[in-house]
């Protein structure tokens, strides 16, 4: 059934449940007939002063992300983000590709991630070498990918040349 406002798309959106910013963010970048829904990971405990204790985030990410995706699919999304860079970034390349068919699987939907974003942003810049890199906000080029990703090529203005050019 199509939905009324999200009729080319509803984004299910995984954030940190101590993320003020991205859902705000989402919603100023939006277009028309794509929604987005959000859904919180509980993070108990935030302490990351130690590459152990950033393992152990990680670890409680991985466990209550599977609640936060299944509560945003009653939503009848189509589609995921996962609007949280640490965990997608902490293993390299092969992490987040590790990471993305763990949720595609259990989903059944394809998932856009941060790191994934960064490098399709990179390559819409043309960006060969880290000296030369623009400075990319993390929420829009991964809403610019998301976006891309399931071919809605429109221009949002006042959220930063990526959404504006590419």
């Amino acid at each position: 059934m199509t939905d009324v406002l999200g009729w080319r798309k509803k984004f299910g959106v995984l954030a940190p449940s101590t993320n003020t910013i991205v859902e705000p963010d989402f919603h100023a970048m939006t277009v028309p007939g794509v929604t987005s829904h959000t859904s919180r990971i509980h993070l108990r405990d935030q302490d990351l002063s130690s590459d152990e204790k950033m393992v152990r985030l990680l670890e409680a990410i991985s466990e209550e992300m599977f609640f936060a995706i299944d509560r945003v699919m009653t939503a009848g999304v189509d589609y995921l983000i996962m609007a949280m860079s640490a965990e997608t970034f902490w293993e390299g390349k092969a992490g987040n590709i590790e990471f993305i068919k763990r949720v595609e699987d259990y989903a059944d939907v394809k998932v856009a991630s941060c790191a994934s974003a960064y490098q399709a942003a990179l390559a819409a810049f043309q960006v060969n070498k880290i000296a030369a890199k623009p400075v990319i906000a993390v929420n829009a080029a991964t809403w610019w990918y998301a976006l891309r990703q399931n071919d809605i090529h429109d221009q949002v203005y006042g959220c930063g040349r990526l959404l504006r050019e590419f």
